[in-house]
C-alpha cells in the first residue's frame, strides 16, 4: 500500500509537477486548496503525512496545526515555508512539526525530508534487532569472560531496563527476558563471592555510607538540602518520574548498592543510623523492632539540631509539607521518607490497583501518575522557589517474584518472601538462595539466627500447601533478596537551575 500524503496549500494548481514526481516515487498525493480543505479531509481519510503551507489566505499553516492538535489528529506535519527564522522554527518545532521544506521548493529537498519521515519507523524496525543481538551478544560475551566490576553490573542493569522500556518488537521480550535471567544467575552468583569483602571496605558505595561520603558533603555545599528518600524505587521508576524535575534542576545520577537483606529493616536502616545491622540492632533494639529505628539513628549520625523530618505512609501524612514550607528558614535539612511506592509494590493481587500495577512498566505508568499528582511534587516547586537542592535516594528496589521454592524453619520463621531467618532453616533448592549461617560474618542481626536470601527471581514457600503459596505470590513485586534490580539503586542530586 502507498504510503498516502496530504498537501494543503492555496496555489496548490502550480505544484503538480512536484506532486507527479512524488507519485512516480512512489506516494500517492492528496491535493488540498485551503486549510478548511485539508481538516476536512484528514478527518475522513487515512493520511501518513501532510505537507503543509505556512502562508494561505484564510486558516493558515499555524491555524491548522492547532485545529489537529485540537482535534486529537496525530499525524506527522511538514512545514513548507520561505521563513528561516529561527524563533518560527521554534514556535512550530513546539507544535510536533516533524521536518521544514523551504522555498522555492527542491524536488530533492522535498523527497529526502518525505522519505525519511515516513521511512524511518520501518528503518528503526529493521535496525533495532541488530543493534540489540549486538547488544545481547555483548553482554553474554562479559558474563562468559567473567570479572565484571561493581560498576560494571551497574551499566549491564541499566542498558536491560533502557531496552526494556525503549522497543516492542514481537518475540523481543521473550529473548530480553531470558538475557535477564541470564544476568540475574551470573549477577547473584557473583555477589555470593564478593559481598563479604565489600561490607570490609572493598567493594562499592553501601548503605550504610550514603549520609557520611554523599550527603553531608552535598549539605556542606548547598547549605538547604532537601533529602528525599523513596522507599522502594527502582532504577526505571526514578527515570518515570524524573521528568518532572528536569525542567527545575540540573540532574546529577549515580548509584549504589543496597545492603544484604534489601528490605526496609535493613537497608533504611543502615541509611540513617551510618551502621550496619549487627551494630544498630545493638544501639536501637527497641526501636528496630518497632520500625522506628530512622528519626534517632539519623539525628546522632548527622549531628545538626534544626532538622525536618517527616515520613509519609499514607497520603494524609504529607499534610504538613505545607508548614515546614512556611518554616523553611528554621530547616538547612529537611528529610522526607515516603512510602507510597513501596505501598504500590505490596498490592493485593487482585482488584483495580493489581490491574494496573500487574507488570514493571504498570508499576513504572502508576509512579509517574501518582508524582505528578502528589502534594509532594508541589513541596518540591515550593523548595526550589526557595534555592533548596534536593538529595534523592531509596533504600533497595524490587523484583517480580516468578518462582517459589519451599523452606523449612521453625514456628516463629520471619515472614519475608524474599529472605528468611530462625534458628533453624533449610531451602529444598540451595542453588534458590545464599543460606548465611554465620551472621557475625555478614555483619546481620539477629546475631543468633540463621539466614536465607534468595536469589534471581525466586521467592519462598512453606511446605504446608505450596501450590497455594505460590498461585498466592507469584507475579508480585518482591524485595529482600539479591538481584540487581534490589540491590542497584538510584541515588541522585539535583542543584536548582
Amino acid at each position: 500500500m502507498r504510503p498516502r500524503i496530504l498537501w494543503i496549500d492555496d496555489e496548490i494548481v502550480a505544484l503538480e509537477p512536484l506532486i507527479k514526481l512524488l507519485e512516480n516515487a512512489g506516494y500517492h498525493v492528496i491535493p488540498a486548496a485551503s486549510g478548511d480543505k485539508g481538516i476536512e479531509i484528514l478527518l475522513n481519510d487515512r493520511i501518513d503525512l501532510v505537507l503543509l503551507d505556512e502562508i494561505m489566505p484564510g486558516k493558515d499553516g499555524l491555524a491548522v496545526l492547532n485545529d489537529m492538535h485540537a482535534l486529537g489528529i496525530d499525524v506527522p506535519v511538514v512545514m513548507v515555508t520561505k521563513v528561516e527564522d529561527a524563533d518560527f522554527i521554534t514556535e512550530t518545532l513546539s507544535k510536533k512539526v516533524a521536518g521544514f521544506v523551504i522555498k522555492p521548493i527542491k524536488f530533492a529537498q522535498l523527497y529526502a525530508v518525505v522519505k525519511q519521515i515516513l521511512e524511518q519507523p520501518q528503518l528503526v524496525e529493521k535496525e533495532l534487532p541488530k543493534e540489540y543481538t549486538r547488544f545481547y551478544n555483548n553482554v553474554m560475551d562479559r558474563l562468559n569472560r567473567g570479572a565484571i566490576t561493581p560498576e560494571g553490573w551497574i551499566d549491564i542493569y541499566k542498558s536491560l531496563l533502557k531496552w526494556d522500556i525503549s522497543i516492542d518488537i514481537p518475540g523481543f521480550h521473550e529473548l530480553h527476558d531470558g538475557l535477564w535471567e541470564k544476568v540475574e544467575k551470573h549477577f547473584s552468583h557473583y555477589v555470593e563471592q564478593h559481598y563479604r569483602d565489600w561490607i570490609e571496605g572493598t567493594g562499592p558505595l553501601l548503605s550504610p555510607y550514603i549520609v557520611k561520603e554523599e550527603l553531608l558533603p552535598f549539605l556542606y555545599e548547598h547549605k538547604r538540602v532537601l533529602f528525599l528518600l523513596i522507599d522502594c524505587m527502582r532504577f526505571d521508576v526514578w527515570w518515570a518520574i524524573k521528568n518532572e524535575l528536569t525542567p527545575m534542576y540540573h540532574i546529577d545520577e549515580s548509584a549504589y548498592y543496597s545492603i544484604l537483606p534489601t528490605a526496609t529493616p535493613f537497608a533504611r536502616n543502615a541509611i540513617f543510623s551510618g551502621k550496619f545491622p549487627i551494630d544498630f540492632v545493638k544501639q536501637y533494639p527497641d526501636a528496630w523492632r518497632n520500625n522506628e529505628c530512622e528519626y534517632p539513628a539519623f539525628m546522632k549520625r548527622c549531628g545538626l539540631k534544626d532538622v525536618a523530618f517527616v515520613k509519609i505512609i499514607k497520603s494524609e501524612d504529607a499534610e504538613v509539607l505545607p508548614d515546614i514550607l512556611d518554616n523553611h528558614k528554621r530547616y538547612p535539612l529537611i528529610v522526607v521518607v515516603v512510602n507510597l511506592i513501596d505501598l504500590l509494590v505490596h498490592r493485593p493481587k487482585h482488584g483495580l490497583l493489581y490491574e494496573v500495577v500487574h507488570d514493571i512498566k504498570g508499576l513504572r505508568d502508576l509512579s509517574a501518575l501518582w508524582f505528578s499528582k502528589s502534594m509532594l511534587l508541589n513541596f518540591i516547586r515550593g523548595l526550589h522557589s526557595r534555592g533548596y537542592a534536593i538529595f534523592l535516594t531509596t533504600d533497595h528496589g524490587a523484583i517480580l517474584g516468578k518462582k517459589g521454592v519451599k523452606i523449612y524453619g521453625g514456628e516463629h520463621i520471619s515472614p519475608s518472601l524474599r529472605y528468611k531467618y530462625d534458628r533453624f532453616i533449610r531451602v529444598e533448592d540451595k542453588r534458590a538462595a545464599m543460606l548465611i549461617n554465620e551472621p557475625r560474618e555478614y555483619k546481620l542481626a539477629p546475631e543468633n539466627m540463621k539466614f536465607a536470601i534468595a536469589k534471581e527471581d525466586y521467592f519462598f514457600i512453606y511446605p504446608t500447601h505450596p501450590e497455594a503459596y505460590e498461585k498466592r505470590y507469584k507475579f508480585l513485586f518482591q524485595h529482600g533478596g539479591i538481584s540487581l534490580q534490589e540491590m542497584i539503586v538510584p541515588l541522585v542530586k539535583l542543584e536548582p537551575l
